[in-house]
């Protein structure tokens, strides 16, 4: 009797109801057919409608079994990122785009590295002249305009074909920082160079060197619209790797020729020469 219990658990807690249906209804045809209580046509018809039914059940174990081993990856995922440090390319890249401006507000010392930062400089003007305003030291590392660096960054970029491209991206940037150097009141020091060769990834470092500094590293892809993958590292947490791309900023910032008044795109003296 343990089959019939277990069939009137199953009922009354609503479960394998198809199952059960199923087999009632193929014991019924089965019956009537055998009796020649119904035509050859509706035995055949309902069994088909029987057929389906049965389908649909294994349809709906399948989706279940494929939910529960979904489940199961999740889980065993988030075992090996919290338990075994195998970190999720998932977790480990920043899902959106970063946003500097909380961490730019608070900081005394922000150093920049890109290709030409036009959106940048353009969206951060007012929070750099806050940051001068209050004796900040602003860092900022493009690509030299007169040099070939514009030309492997069109070269790397998809749909640019004129390397003129990046060299009139650069003059906004130097127009803007230009205005931003002629401010009144400025006690920081704001910095421009410009570097030789087309970098790999761009660089934000917000307070490098003290113990709660932050690094974004802005990844450059080949030939692609899609949105640069980046990262963040902090000083605490990432202390390796961290030590590695402060490194990187500083071999930029050897690497690249102070700005001066010969440059191209009305370049000023405003800027410092650092």
């Amino acid at each position: 009797m343990h089959w019939l219990r277990k069939i009137g658990k199953d009922l009354s807690e609503g479960r394998n109801l198809e199952v059960y249906l199923t087999i009632f209804v193929s014991l019924a045809i089965s019956v009537l057919g055998a009796l020649n209580v119904v035509q050859a046509e509706v035995v055949a018809t309902v069994t088909l409608a029987t057929l389906a039914l049965l389908a649909l059940s294994t349809i709906n174990n399948r989706e279940q079994i494929a939910a529960f081993q979904k489940q199961v990856e999740t889980l065993s995922a988030l075992v090996e990122e919290n338990v075994l440090g195998k970190i999720r390319a998932e977790s480990f890249f920043l899902a959106e785009e970063p946003r500097y401006e909380d961490k730019f507000q608070r900081a005394k010392n922000i150093y920049i590295a890109g290709t030409t930062l036009t959106r940048t400089v353009t969206n951060y003007l007012g929070v750099f002249e806050q940051r001068l305003k209050e004796g900040a030291s602003i860092r900022i590392v493009i690509i030299d305009p007169n040099g070939d660096a514009a030309k492997q960054a069109a070269v790397r970029s998809y749909g640019v074909k004129d390397d003129d491209f990046y060299r009139n991206r650069i003059k906004p940037t130097l127009d803007l920082l230009n205005i931003l150097a002629s401010l009144p009141d400025l006690k920081g020091r704001l910095e421009l160079r410009f570097l030789p060769y087309m970098p790999s990834f761009g660089l934000v470092l917000v307070d490098p060197d003290t113990a709660d500094g932050n690094i974004y590293v802005e990844i450059y892809q080949h030939k692609s619209l899609e949105p640069h993958p980046s990262f963040l590292l902090n000083a605490r947490r990432d202390e390796k790797w961290y030590r590695f791309f402060r490194h990187q900023f500083e071999t930029l910032w050897s690497s690249a020729r102070p700005a001066d008044p010969t440059d191209d795109h009305s370049q000023s003296n405003a800027l410092e020469q650092g």
